[in-house]
């Protein structure tokens, strides 16, 4: 953090599922927070796969760990975040504005014979979001606050065509229109891990607002090395797909979305003096 100059890392961990094991990594996480709180940040896990488990861990992170916000993954069990037995969990997140980071499931088969973090995550967040879109969780729940991990994966590649295609007789409407879709992909948030290049930054953009182009480093992922944290950094600042006033902003963007993390936290320089 010092070596990348990274003032605050909030904490997540989508790797566990069973209730036990998030409450074992949800309490862990709040320590680290409490230890340093202008240093870290807890994004707390859900165990989906018992959904009243997760209701039960939303006021326990939120009321009892002063969790900043919460981590979900893109699947549990097979089921995209849209699914119906999740309403209940947006509902809950929505009372309390919640702030919600998506990162794909990092489990599970590939459709080709390569591991799924080279590029099959991707395609799972386009997956879930377009599961949310069209079952309406979007809708129900406008006041959470979406991030989603690595730029949106291939969501903004594919957002034109999502949109165009989004009332064609053939495809299932179910109250989508290419407005409702626009509007929906315009207020996600959209991190940079993964995607300094322009190539894989560059769409995200033309989807959504310059201040909801939030940092992300993937940090604590293999394949997130520091070497590719600075290749990252540095084509965010230097590749010419922000304009200069907005990569200067990208890693104070997120203070809208996890405010309480933003109230702790104290610059390294002004902490220095």
């Amino acid at each position: 953090m010092v070596r990348l100059g990274i003032d605050m890392q909030l904490l997540s961990d989508v790797t566990v599922t069973a209730p036990a094991d998030v409450r074992a990594s949800n309490e862990y996480g709040a320590s680290v927070v409490r230890r340093s709180p202008p240093r870290f940040g807890l994004l707390a896990a859900l165990p989906l796969s018992d959904v009243e488990a997760a209701l039960a861990e939303i006021e326990y992170a939120h009321e009892h760990l002063d969790a900043d916000g919460f981590a979900l993954c893109a699947t549990y069990d097979g089921d995209f975040l849209g699914a119906e037995r999740f309403c209940p969990v947006w509902r809950a997140l929505d009372a309390i504005g919640a702030g919600v980071f998506i990162h794909p499931s990092p489990f599970g088969a590939a459709a080709l014979d390569l591991p799924r973090p080279f590029f099959e995550v991707t395609f799972d967040t386009v997956r879930t979001v377009v599961d949310m879109v069209w079952r309406g969780a979007t809708r129900s729940a406008p006041r959470v606050y979406v991030v989603l991990a690595h730029a949106g994966g291939a969501l903004p590649a594919l957002a034109g065509r999502i949109a165009l295609l989004s009332d064609a007789d053939w495809v299932p409407h179910e109250g989508v229109t290419p407005e409702t879709v626009r509007e929906a992909l315009t207020a996600l948030y959209y991190d940079t891990a993964m995607a300094g290049t322009a190539n894989a930054l560059g769409p995200a953009p033309a989807v959504t607002s310059p201040d909801h182009i939030v940092y992300g480093p993937d940090f604590g992922a293999p394949c997130a090395s520091e070497p590719v944290l600075w290749e990252t950094m540095t084509s965010l600042l230097t590749g010419g797909v922000l304009a200069p006033e907005v990569a200067a902003g990208v890693g104070r963007h997120a203070h809208t979305v996890f405010p309480r993390s933003a109230a702790r936290l104290v610059p390294a320089e002004k902490a220095a003096s």
